[in-house]
């Protein structure tokens, strides 16, 4: 991929790439880190992008490993030193047509974050990938380097911890 392909393909999922970041760090500074580090990976191998595959999830695979590197080296650093944690000043709600339905969304998404944070990254990751970015589990095992099998039980696990987690909020269904 050159350079003028590069800018192609940033022009096309720049925000995808981005809100994806944002839902992993949580935090919008962190987020911004977090993509810059992913886009200047990605641009320093251009050339192992290949377009005809899926170059997003190329780049959603390179913030995910980014993103892994960046919560060990935290998780090394509050060993020695403890950290203040970061804010999470994140909310995904979109606005609807009356105020009733924009509150009932984003109470919805508060609580989904909040039950989100709560899992393990491993859980978390295939997640925000599947429901958020749209990706197929055999995208998501391709892009995490892991087996179609462990997607689906991960993708189960979390499904199943978010559903206890919402019903221990007081959400039991929820229809638009």
């Amino acid at each position: 991929m050159d350079v003028t392909q590069f800018e192609n393909f940033l022009t096309l999922h720049e925000k995808d790439i981005y809100t994806f970041c944002l839902y992993l760090a949580r935090n919008q500074q962190a987020a911004e880190d977090l993509y810059q580090e992913t886009m200047l990976f990605a641009f320093e191998t251009r050339a192992d992008i290949d377009n005809l595959q899926n170059p997003k999830s190329y780049a959603l695979a390179i913030a995910a490993g980014k993103w892994k590197n960046l919560v060990r080296k935290a998780g090394r650093r509050a060993e020695i030193a403890p950290e203040i944690p970061l804010d999470s000043a994140f909310n995904a709600a979109s606005p609807a047509e009356n105020l009733t339905k924009n509150l009932e969304r984003q109470e919805l998404n508060a609580c989904i974050q909040k039950g989100l944070d709560t899992l393990k990254e491993k859980v978390r990751i295939p997640l925000i990938m599947h429901y958020y970015e749209d990706f197929s589990v055999e995208e998501i095992a391709a892009a995490l380097d892991i087996p179609t099998g462990t997607v689906k039980s991960r993708l189960h696990t979390g499904r199943k911890i978010l559903k206890k987690f919402l019903e221990k909020g007081g959400i039991h269904e929820y229809q638009e």
